[in-house]
């Protein structure tokens, strides 16, 4: 099992510290949708916290667009926004 787990972190460890070396991130090579089309799509709603973390995909969609629009979490840390949204 030991030998196991070794054998994982030696082929692991080299491409995060590569994608940490090259500043890579996770969303680098991802497509984002801009705002007007999330509103046609998703429609929109008022963000409340306590909705979002309990509701379904569908309600949380709508209110990402507000909170979008809003720029409520630019410039915050990851950490801050999970704590606020949920996970």
């Amino acid at each position: 099992m030991k030998q196991i787990a070794i054998l994982c972190l030696a082929f692991a460890l080299p491409t995060q510290c590569s994608a940490f070396i090259h500043g890579a991130s996770f969303l680098e090579h991802q497509t984002f949708m801009d705002l007007k089309t999330a509103e046609k799509r998703f429609g929109q709603s008022s963000f409340s916290p306590d909705a979002f973390k309990s509701g379904d995909a569908k309600s949380r969609a709508k209110m990402s667009v507000s909170l979008i629009r809003a720029k409520k979490f630019v410039g915050k840390a990851a950490a801050s926004v999970r704590k606020a949204l949920g996970d």
